[in-house]
């Protein structure tokens, strides 16, 4: 009877495991989808800011903006237990990759339509604009692995 019973709880706990591993893998590319919607409308959300603003009231805006959706990216993947070092590396890279894409794109239209609609104002460089994003995207990330050793 009791080596049934260690049987059917090691059967239990095999598939137990096994489903774990799949539903946190599921959450893991959902969390990355989710953060690519959120860089997604944050940069459609900044395209009229990226046509009026110039300068240091825009670079604020993007470094506290990419501040606060790092942070919930930090918080989302640090409650994912069970995501090796390599998961949460590719997660940071992949985001950061989109990110700095999705932002240059923008910046790169905006100064179309500045130059376009003849708006007083200077064309954005779209590097320093994406990686102003791009990288305080990352820093919460980098700051609670860096925290972690």
């Amino acid at each position: 009877m009791k080596r049934k019973l260690s049987q059917n709880l090691n059967k239990l706990e095999k598939h137990y495991r096994g489903n774990f591993a799949k539903d946190l893998m599921m959450l893991y590319y959902i969390a990355i989808v989710v953060s690519i919607l959120a860089l997604i409308s944050t940069s459609l959300i900044l395209f009229p800011l990226l046509l009026v603003l110039y300068s240091f009231p825009l670079y604020i805006i993007l470094i506290f903006l990419g501040i606060i959706f790092g942070l919930l990216f930090d918080i989302l993947l640090h409650h994912l237990t069970g995501l090796n070092k390599e998961h949460h590396l590719n997660a940071g890279l992949f985001v950061f990759i989109a990110g700095f894409v999705l932002f240059f794109v923008m910046s790169f239209y905006s100064n179309k339509v500045i130059m376009d609609l003849n708006i007083p104002n200077y064309p954005h460089n779209p590097f320093f604009v994406s990686l102003a994003y791009s990288c305080s995207f990352l820093l919460p990330y980098v700051y609670s692995r860096i925290r972690k050793k």
